[in-house]
């Protein structure tokens, strides 16, 4: 009856052992469990940010695209007005060496 007692116990014991295996077992796949679904939130941020940049990035390339197409047509636009503005005073220098040379002749 000892012997059945004593072998009660150490049973017992050994139960007792292995629901606290199991409870420490259970913790640690919680913790993973949580910290993995952590670690899929900041990918998904992740990935959000970087969608984001790079849409960023786009816009920012176009806006480049159009101001170098605008400053390029400036500078045509500058070009045509000087060349106009050279072929006036020319003209304007014609017109006034013809008068003088009119005012000499009168």
């Amino acid at each position: 009856n000892e012997r059945m007692t004593g072998q009660m116990t150490a049973l017992q014991r050994a139960l007792s052992m292995q629901e606290e295996l199991v409870a420490a077992v259970n913790v640690e796949l919680t913790e993973t469990r949580s910290e993995k679904a952590r670690e899929a939130e900041h990918r998904q941020k992740a990935e959000a940010l970087l969608e984001a940049l790079q849409k960023q990035i786009g816009e920012e390339t176009k806006r480049r695209r159009e101001l170098e197409e605008s400053q390029e047509q400036l500078a045509m636009a500058n070009a045509k007005l000087s060349a106009m503005a050279a072929a006036l005073e020319k003209r304007m220098a014609e017109e006034r060496a013809a008068a003088e040379e009119a005012a000499a002749r009168a």
